[in-house]
């Protein structure tokens, strides 16, 4: 049966439908899995715990988002900012030691 699936073409039609492969691709020399996959529309941003204590501060004064995001010195979405603030206690329980503030999350460097 897989061998029946293979030469008429049927694996790379049933693969696009199911995960949303492109079926010229599908024939690629290629792994599945190299065809697959999906790129970030942009790469991550690596924002500093100085950065983040920076947001948690700001918010906790009651300062309009508008107004945070224009004092960063980085640009960050809304949405960034957001998540930032749900783990405000963590961040803000990082020392401000000078090796500590030049990371970007609280594992690295221990």
């Amino acid at each position: 049966m897989c061998q029946g699936l293979l030469a008429t073409g049927g694996a790379a039609e049933v693969a696009s439908t199911i995960r949303g492969y492109n079926v010229a691709a599908a024939s690629d020399p290629r792994p599945a899995t190299m065809v697959a996959r999906r790129l970030r529309s942009k790469p991550r941003q690596e924002i500093s715990i100085c950065t983040k204590k920076q947001i948690v501060r700001l918010r906790d004064a009651d300062v309009p988002w508008a107004v945070v995001l224009r004092q960063l010195p980085i640009a960050i979405t809304k949405d960034t900012g957001r998540s930032i603030m749900r783990s405000a206690a963590k961040h803000l329980a990082v020392p401000n030691d000078a090796h500590t503030l030049a990371r970007t999350n609280c594992r690295q460097g221990k």
